[in-house]
C-alpha cells in the first residue's frame, strides 16, 4: 500500500491484484482521496487503482536485494 503525495506524481509503482498475480509497472499520473491513476506501459490513458493494490517500485527492488 502506498500513500502518495503531490511530489510522487511521475513516480514508478508496482501493481498487483493478488499476491501471486503478475506484477505490472506503471507511473502515477494523478490521485485523489480514493483512487490512484496509473499509466501502464505505452497506454495513453491512466488506469484507476486503489492504494492497496500498489507498492513503490524502488521499495520492491530494495526488498529483493535483501533476500
Amino acid at each position: 500500500m502506498i500513500e502518495p503525495k503531490q511530489s510522487d506524481i511521475g513516480r514508478k509503482v508496482i501493481y498487483r491484484v493478488r499476491c501471486n498475480a503478475k506484477a505490472e509497472e506503471g507511473v502515477i499520473t494523478r490521485f485523489n482521496e480514493k483512487y490512484v491513476f496509473v499509466r501502464f506501459g505505452k497506454e495513453e490513458q491512466s488506469a484507476v487503482t486503489t492504494r492497496e493494490q500498489l507498492e513503490w517500485q524502488d521499495a520492491v527492488h530494495r526488498t529483493e536485494y535483501r533476500k
